[in-house]
């Protein structure tokens, strides 16, 4: 299913053991961005190892949770632009 969605700017890490998927910028100093799908279908989000807060506006934006691949798609059509 990952192969066949535009992932943007990341990058899907098959040895995880949840579905991962890393981004790296290219700025002076670079920052890491990590989504995770858990085994719950829940989306985890942190930049530079720190948990996207709750409350931050980004969540209102992207699915909180994955049951198919459009919410995929939904999810990394957003943050390839936002984080």
């Amino acid at each position: 299913m990952v192969n066949k969605i535009d992932l943007g700017r990341f990058s899907h890490i098959s040895a995880s053991r949840y579905l991962t998927f890393v981004a790296v910028s290219d700025d002076v100093i670079p920052t890491v961005t990590t989504v995770v799908v858990d085994d719950e279908f829940v989306v985890h989000v942190a930049v530079l190892t720190k948990a996207l807060p709750s409350s931050h506006l980004l969540w209102q934006r992207i699915p909180k949770t994955v049951c198919s691949s459009s919410d995929l798609v939904s999810l990394f059509s957003v943050l390839s632009k936002s984080v």
